[in-house]
């Protein structure tokens, strides 16, 4: 009899892991979700309505890996290396025109396996590899299962105190920061100040720096404000999805990516996280694999502005696929 519950393992920096599970997910916007006492969160790309799972109670891997195998392995078509170059010349056009300032490409790729992975195994390896980021693997009865670690936080909030990452741009080990990147950065930055100036937060920011996850490297700045609990949905519906997953200006940038550079993304770049009622972990979900019984699913993705070359945004994508170790 299949599963029908939603199996999560997460573990947010510098805290235990936890394993949950629950009933069957449910729709829900952010407003219903936050009148929960406890819930388990998972949304697709830009979608202002979540997977939500309530009554939550301790799992195991145990239960992980059964849900495992009842996941198929779907067809999937990625795109090649002369197409990405063609999207990144498409994309830069637009920028020339002034439609656009960033876009955020993705592409992913598929693993094809003879045998079903030890989904235990993958996860000691995961976060060993990612210790400063928000690891997760969970199984959602329609989003599918999936496994990442996330160095992005959407949102957090506890006691009346919110904080926002601003993350983008990206190095591999012993490349040098450009003017590229810092742009690639600091649009994201504008992007969040403009949307706390709107919802009226004044903000504290610490000054831009760099952190690293294993062989990648990133710009951030992490933004502090207080932020009364009535005004939370209201400001994870602005802010998502950031100018580092989907580009800017924001509405502009979802419309290109749906209507021109439309791809089975999945949950890639949603949404993920937990709420009980008095703190909010939102990240957003990135370094990810859907995984099936016989193979599983690479995703990543790369700001692409003016000045951005297609074999170095290929090459970056290519990085953080390969930075999960799957």
């Amino acid at each position: 009899m299949p599963l029908i519950k939603s199996f999560y393992a997460f573990q947010f920096p510098g805290q235990p892991e936890v394993l949950l599970r629950g009933g069957q997910a449910k729709a829900m916007s952010w407003g219903d979700m936050l009148e929960c006492s406890q819930v388990l969160f998972a949304s697709e790309f830009g979608a202002s309505v979540l997977q939500a799972t309530e009554g939550l109670e301790p799992c195991t891997w145990s239960d992980l890996q059964a849900s495992l195998a009842m996941q198929p392995h779907g067809p999937l078509h990625p795109i090649d290396s002369f197409q990405w170059a063609q999207g990144i010349e498409q994309v830069q056009n637009s920028i020339q025109s002034g439609r656009i300032e960033k876009l955020v490409l993705a592409r992913n790729r598929a693993c094809l396996s003879d045998s079903e992975p030890d989904l235990l195994q993958w996860w000691k390896g995961l976060r060993s590899r990612h210790a400063p980021a928000f690891c997760y693997a969970y199984s959602d009865p329609v989003l599918g299962m999936w496994m990442g670690a996330s160095p992005e936080h959407l949102l957090q909030w506890k006691d009346g105190l919110g904080t926002i990452l601003s993350l983008a741009g990206t190095l591999r080990e012993g490349q040098s920061w450009t003017e590229k990147e810092q742009l690639e950065q600091s649009v994201t930055s504008r992007f969040i100040e403009e949307v706390l100036q709107v919802e009226g937060l004044p903000f504290e920011v610490d000054s831009r720096r760099e952190i690293a996850y294993g062989e990648i490297r990133h710009l951030r700045n992490e933004y502090r404000f207080d932020l009364p609990k009535e005004k939370l949905a209201d400001l994870l519906l602005a802010l998502n999805p950031t100018p580092a997953v989907a580009g800017y200006p924001q509405h502009e940038s979802l419309r290109m990516l749906k209507q021109e550079f439309d791809f089975e993304r999945g949950a890639y770049s949603g949404v993920l996280g937990y709420w009980n009622g008095s703190e909010l972990q939102a990240w957003v979900q990135l370094r990810c694999a859907r995984l099936f019984r016989n193979g599983h699913w690479l995703f990543a993705g790369a700001g692409i502005n003016a000045g951005s070359v297609a074999d170095m945004e290929w090459a970056e994508t290519q990085a953080k696929m390969d930075s999960l170790g799957l």
